[in-house]
C-alpha cells in the first residue's frame, strides 16, 4: 500500500514538474506582421506556435491580446523569428534556423500525454514528447529534410553554385552529425551567392 502511495505521489510530482516546465510564461520584445497589420509587441515565448499567439503592448501589462496564427505571416524577436512556410498548400509558422537564398526551417508539434506516463526498471517515462521537422526552402521550393533523400534535393537546390558540385555530391548522409553538416553546407551556399550577388 505504501509503495502504492509512493508511486502515485511520484506520478502526480512528475506532472507537475513537467507543467511547470512546458507551461512557464515568458514575454519578449516582437514585431508580429499579419495580413492586416504590423504589431510592435511582447509576444509569449515559445518553441511553435499553434492557435492563438498571445502578446502584450507592455510587458508588464496585465492585459494579454490574442492573434490567431492563421493570419500572422511572421514573428520577429531579434534572433529568433519565425516566418510563414507554405507545405503542400497548408501555411505554418516555423522558426528560422539558418536565413538566406537556401534556408533552413523548424517546425516543432509537442504531444501533451499525461496518460503514457509508464513505470519502467529504470523510472517513470512517457509525459509530452516532441515531433521535430525541418525543411529547406528555396524560394517557392520547400522541401522536407529527409535523410535517405538529402543527397537529391541538394543536387537541385545547389545545381546553380558550380564551386560546390563535388561537396554536394559527395555529402555523406550516413555520417553522425549529418544534420550539422547539411547546416554547414547551406551556410556555404548562402556565403557564395551573397559574394556572387557583389560581383
Amino acid at each position: 500500500m505504501k509503495e502504492f502511495a509512493l508511486l502515485v505521489f511520484v506520478v502526480i510530482l512528475k506532472t507537475s514538474a513537467y507543467s511547470q516546465l512546458f507551461n512557464k510564461t515568458t514575454y519578449v520584445k516582437a514585431e508580429i506582421i499579419s495580413l492586416s497589420d504590423t504589431i510592435k509587441c511582447y509576444v509569449m515565448q515559445k518553441d511553435y506556435y499553434k492557435g492563438n499567439i498571445k502578446y502584450k503592448f507592455g510587458v508588464e501589462d496585465k492585459k494579454v491580446e490574442r492573434i490567431h496564427e492563421s493570419v500572422v505571416l511572421s514573428i520577429d524577436m531579434g534572433e529568433i523569428f519565425f516566418n510563414r512556410i507554405y507545405v503542400r498548400n497548408t501555411p505554418y509558422l516555423m522558426k528560422c534556423i539558418c536565413k538566406g537564398k537556401i534556408s533552413i526551417y523548424e517546425h516543432l508539434i509537442y504531444n501533451y500525454n499525461y496518460n503514457s506516463l509508464t513505470v519502467t526498471g529504470g523510472g517513470l517515462g512517457g509525459g509530452p514528447s516532441k515531433i521535430e521537422t525541418k525543411y529547406l526552402v528555396k524560394q517557392s521550393k520547400t522541401f522536407e529534410i529527409k535523410r535517405r533523400k538529402i543527397n537529391d534535393i541538394l543536387n537541385e537546390l545547389m545545381a546553380d553554385d558550380k564551386e560546390l558540385v563535388e561537396n554536394v555530391k559527395n555529402f555523406d548522409r550516413k555520417d553522425i552529425i549529418w544534420d550539422f553538416k547539411l547546416k554547414q553546407l547551406v551556410n556555404r551556399y548562402n556565403r557564395n551567392a551573397r559574394y556572387n550577388d557583389i560581383q
